[in-house]
């Protein structure tokens, strides 16, 4: 059987994949996807209200001269879709309580907060938060 730490760092490296953004802490990423009460009360919040809140900026500052609605690219039921048809869903450490099931709102959460530990590490790099909203399909369609 697989340990914590291998299934961990294995993780780790399909997150990196699927972003295409190599941590420099990876302590980041794993709390991005520890839901709430997995570990601790809050889980990933922390990271996810820096997420949310930048990606909401991203998707304004880049469609401000479209007229599409922007709010569903950063909605919690695009957000889930996207995390289950990028297979993030499958790297998700959610409350045990839950067992296998997790809800649209804690991978809403997840995606939120993997991109907050992305611009944190990046050292709030713009053009890198660019790069990794568009390959998670959450920019504004090209």
């Amino acid at each position: 059987m697989a340990s914590l730490h291998s299934h961990r760092k294995d993780a780790v490296q399909a997150i990196q994949e699927i972003t295409g953004y190599t941590f420099n802490d990876q302590s980041l990423l794993s709390e991005a996807v520890e839901a709430a009460d997995f570990r601790n009360k809050d889980g990933n919040k922390d990271l996810a209200l820096p997420g949310g809140a930048i990606l909401k900026v991203f998707i304004i500052m880049e469609g401000r001269q479209r007229h599409q609605n922007r709010k569903t690219i950063a909605s919690n039921a695009n957000l889930a879709k996207k995390a289950v048809e990028l297979g993030l869903k499958d790297y998700i450490q959610n409350n045990p309580a839950q067992g296998n099931l997790i809800s649209q709102g804690p991978l809403a959460t997840a995606m939120e907060a993997i991109i907050g530990a992305i611009y944190i590490d990046s050292d709030r790099d713009y053009s890198v938060l660019s790069e990794v909203i568009t390959r998670m399909g959450l920019g504004w369609p090209r």
